[in-house]
Order: C-alpha cells, then sequence, then structure tokens
C-alpha cells in the first residue's frame, strides 16, 4: 500500500469529519470577511493593564519606566514654521501656557508610550472650540482596530483600519483620536 493510499484510508471512515455542515461559498466568504475585519494582538489583550502594576511592584521594572521617561523628557524647543517671527513666538508662548496650566501631561503621554508601547490620546476642545481644554488619555487596552470601507473620489472603494473603543459611553472622534 502506498502512502498516497494510506492516507486516502484513514480519511474515508466516518469519524472524521472536516465541517460538520456544508456551507455554500458565500457563507464562507462572509465568515472569513468578518473574521479578516478585526485586527488582534498574538498576546492576551488582558495582560496590558497589568503592566502598570507591575511597575509598581517590580522594582527593576519601576526603574527602567522612570529611566525611560526621564530620557525621553530632555526639554523642548519649539520651531514653527510659515509664519512671521512675531506669530511663531506668539504661538510658542501660547503652547507653553497651555503646558503649564497642565502640569505633568507631557510625562503622561511619554510614560503610556514607554509602559505600553503605544500613544493612544485623544484631545478635548473647549465648549466654544476657542482652545483645547485638555488631552484625555484612552487606555491602549480598550482600543481595537476594525476594517472600514473608505470610497474614494471616482468611485473606487478602499479599506482601511479605523480604531474604536470598547466602552459604552461614545466612540472615538477620528479627526482629533492620535494612535501611535
Amino acid at each position: 500500500m502506498s502512502f498516497l493510499e494510506k492516507i486516502l484510508n484513514r480519511n474515508r471512515g466516518d469519524n472524521h469529519v472536516f465541517s460538520p455542515e456544508a456551507k455554500t461559498f458565500k457563507e464562507s466568504f462572509a465568515e472569513i470577511k468578518d473574521f479578516a475585519s478585526h485586527i488582534s494582538p498574538d498576546y492576551p489583550l488582558e495582560t496590558l493593564p497589568l503592566l502598570g502594576k507591575l511597575a509598581l511592584i517590580n522594582p527593576d521594572f519601576n526603574q527602567s519606566l522612570k529611566r525611560t521617561t526621564s530620557l525621553m523628557n530632555t526639554g523642548f524647543e519649539w520651531e514653527i514654521e510659515g509664519v512671521t517671527q512675531k506669530t511663531a513666538d506668539a504661538m510658542i508662548l501660547e503652547i507653553e501656557e497651555w503646558l503649564d496650566t497642565h502640569p505633568g501631561i507631557t510625562n503622561k503621554l511619554m510614560k503610556q508610550t514607554a509602559l505600553l508601547g503605544a500613544l493612544s490620546a485623544e484631545p478635548v476642545p473647549s465648549m466654544d472650540f476657542s482652545e483645547l481644554e485638555t488631552i484625555q488619555l484612552i487606555p491602549v487596552s480598550r482600543i481595537r482596530f476594525k476594517k472600514e470601507k473608505v470610497e474614494g473620489k471616482n468611485g473606487e472603494v478602499r479599506y482601511r483600519f479605523a480604531p474604536f473603543q470598547l466602552l459604552d459611553n461614545g466612540s472615538l472622534l477620528p479627526l482629533s483620536y492620535n494612535f501611535v
């Protein structure tokens, strides 16, 4: 008996079922399309919130996080191009005043990047849209990416992976949300 015949004889019995019920091509295609519409990492997502707790109880991890944050935040020098020097100075002054009214926001953003490997934040404007009120840190563990259809100007269809939040209190604003 050849190798091929052994394989065929093994699979001729009733005890080997590859699919419990036959599916149409349309059903199979819809199932595969739904499966491919979400991106999931290869690690359990429940571990991401535990990294912050690990930084509290493990002195080596804590020291590494503090050193990484302090090395990232060596000070900033703002350069604004395309405007006059007087306008650039006024813009820099406004940025520095805003950062003074929100102490520690730079370190929080850098800590999130160093701890979780990504920056996930959404700027929140004031009610009259005259200024930026605060920057809301969105937990990286609550962000997923879903395939979204984008129609072009010429009628062409493209797809992109857009972030969405796993919370009941609202969706992310795609124009202002940043995931880097």
